[in-house]
């Protein structure tokens, strides 16, 4: 009995594992503790195939993350996270708000 007690912990970890290793879209990232300091709730653009698409972005970077040319994408890690992305703009305004950074919108 403790052996197959053990065997389903084991099959549920994984399965719950398997779940957080899945396929993230990123929007609103809440605030976490990192390295004994506090880190502030923030908006990024979802995860695709594109830089110039993150909020961060200036016209020295590089255009394409490596894995752009991957095959077997879906559709989304080739478009632009504004076209897909419901608070892309939302997102981008709170960044500027709240960050000195000016990035690709501030020509």
């Amino acid at each position: 009995m403790k052996k197959v007690s053990v065997f389903i912990s084991i099959i549920f970890g994984l399965f719950f594992l398997g779940l957080s290793l899945g396929p993230v879209e990123a929007g609103w990232v809440n605030g976490y503790w990192r390295n004994g300091s506090w880190v502030d709730g923030y908006y990024r653009s979802d995860q695709n195939g594109l830089k110039y698409d993150n909020y961060s972005w200036n016209w020295d970077d590089d255009w394409y993350n490596k894995s752009y040319y991957d095959y077997g994408r879906s559709s989304n890690w080739y478009t632009p996270s504004w076209e897909w992305q419901d608070d892309y703009w939302y997102g981008l305004d709170y960044y500027n708000d709240y960050n000195d950074y000016s990035g690709w919108w501030d020509w």
